[in-house]
């Protein structure tokens, strides 16, 4: 799977995410779109099985398609997929089942 993610300064224009935009970000591999956002700009995430990190400015141009001025990309560099596990050694953030078991003391004293 690749990621990639645009950031909208201030300055750049706002993104667009209709039908035609989906549509072109479809046809390059790009099954999921998450936009985010805080008073400084706008954050576009992209991510697909199928996406070519290669294809980017068509992906750039489809949501932001009144300019790409502002506009930076983050490229995917390391993706890690974790888990909660449980153990019979420890719970599911690593602390001895025996303390907790008995009650003995609290997070903060393990």
């Amino acid at each position: 799977m690749a990621i990639a993610m645009l950031i909208a300064g201030p300055d750049a224009a706002e993104p667009t995410v209709g039908p035609e935009a989906a549509e072109r970000l479809a046809q390059i591999g790009i099954s999921r779109i998450a936009l985010l956002a805080d008073h400084l700009g706008v954050g576009v995430v992209l991510e697909g099985w199928a996406f070519d990190p290669t294809r980017i400015d068509v992906a750039v141009r489809a949501i932001f398609p009144d300019g790409t001025h502002g506009v930076r990309i983050l490229h995917d560099v390391e993706l890690v997929t974790v888990a909660a596990t449980s153990s019979a050694a420890g719970d599911a953030v690593g602390r001895p089942r025996r303390a907790l078991d008995q009650g003995k003391g609290d997070a903060g004293s393990l």
